[in-house]
């Protein structure tokens, strides 16, 4: 019998959410690191995290504690590694950039690799936040970013400190196995959603309502909000008008400051009048699983969040995206769907319409791509996966 395995101890942004998005890359690295090692999150939200996600976690450094430093030294000098992952976690928030930095020199002392692990990259807005994330890199053994783009901004900004070191890594939330993962998910509404047999499309919009303070973290809101909704009613109607579709509005966050359901609600009491019984708005927050469930039995979906695009590509269900940020555009590429993908800043109503007739036209060889290009992430994402964490004795 081998010894006990040591946690990987891992960081992200808003494990204390219930962002599908981000819970999403729990459940993918969950299922890649099985028989490898056990996850550990160092979050804020302890119990939420072991009920929702089952994994273990510790609670983050608080000034106001500081017996939660001595724990965390403690918890990194018996890790096997650590990891940031999550979205964005290399961004623009300066006390977590600090957190991060103190516990990547932490794991220095203690050789404890460290690992960027298939993320998104966002400028750092001030000379002390880049200092923090250059000090990450220089800690880093492994950077690893999710679309090739973040991987020419970070080369170019950050040179020497990083040269050696950066690669590709395919989002976390591509590896969720469905096949091993029991019917039933504890801690949350799972598996039990009863959409309509009948052929349906999902629609998944993100809400940009929220104040700066928190928009300014997680996208550029280069676009006109009212252009923007006025394009996503303009593809539900024409779903509506010239389809068969039932839609299932499908919230990747029902929390604020970024309230999904709300757009969803706006969409459905738009055509209710006409449509009611071709339309299902799903008000619960929904587990990854769930999430990863209803996607692979569309059609095809319209996204605007990118967890959205990433988790229905992933599932074999083709995606017209509309990109709100630089991310969104460069993950296109990487899913194979950059011909499906439009920039909110200057995409138009006919554009959109060509999209749906196409991709609604083109269905098996859209699929047959999607299908073909996630066994490709796949084997990419276990290559390294093997390569850092080979299988544990048992």
């Amino acid at each position: 019998m081998g010894l006990k395995t040591k946690n990987i101890l891992i960081r992200g942004t808003w494990l204390e959410s219930y962002n599908v998005g981000d819970n999403a890359i729990i459940e993918g690295l969950k299922s890649a690191l099985k028989g490898r090692a056990e996850l550990k999150a160092i979050t804020g939200g302890v119990e939420r995290v072991r009920r929702w996600l089952e994994i273990d976690a510790v609670k983050i450094i608080n000034a106001r504690n500081p017996l939660l430093f001595l724990k965390i030294f403690i918890e990194v000098k018996n890790a096997k590694a650590f990891l940031l992952t999550g979205g964005t976690p290399i961004y623009n928030d300066a006390t977590q950039m600090c957190i991060n930095y103190l516990i990547s020199l932490i794991c220095r002392l203690f050789r404890v690799p460290v690992f960027v692990f298939g993320v998104s990259y966002r400028e750092c807005p001030n000379k002390i936040v880049k200092y923090l994330v250059t000090g990450i890199f220089r800690n880093c053994e492994k950077i690893y970013f999710r679309e090739y783009g973040s991987i020419a901004r970070v080369n170019e900004i950050y040179g020497d400190v990083v040269t050696g070191k950066i690669g590709f890594l395919p989002d976390p939330a591509t590896q969720i196995d469905l096949a091993a993962i029991a019917a039933q998910v504890s801690g949350g509404t799972s598996s039990d959603i009863s959409l309509s047999e009948r052929p349906y499309v999902v629609v998944c919009p993100r809400d940009f309502s929220a104040n700066k303070s928190f928009s300014n973290h997680h996208y550029n809101r280069e676009f006109d909000s009212d252009k923007y909704l006025a394009l996503l009613a303009f593809c539900v109607k024409k779903l509506l008008e010239t389809t068969q579709y039932q839609i299932v509005f499908l919230p990747m966050n029902v929390e604020s400051p970024d309230d999904d359901s709300a757009i969803s609600s706006y969409l459905f009491d738009l055509y209710e009048k006409k449509y009611r019984q071709r339309m299902t708005v799903i008000e619960a927050q929904l587990h990854p699983v769930s999430v990863v469930k209803i996607f692979r039995d569309a059609s095809f979906s319209i996204t605007v969040r990118f967890h959205a695009g990433v988790l229905s590509c992933s599932n074999g269900t083709p995606m017209i995206s509309l990109a709100y940020d630089k991310k969104n555009i460069d993950i296109a590429e990487v899913l194979e769907m950059a011909g499906s993908t439009y920039d909110l800043k200057n995409v138009s109503e006919n554009d959109l319409a060509s999209a749906i007739s196409y991709t609604d036209n083109n269905l098996a060889m859209l699929s047959s791509i999607c299908v073909k290009n996630n066994l490709k992430l796949k084997k990419i994402f276990r290559t390294i996966i093997q390569k850092h964490f080979p299988m544990r004795d048992v």
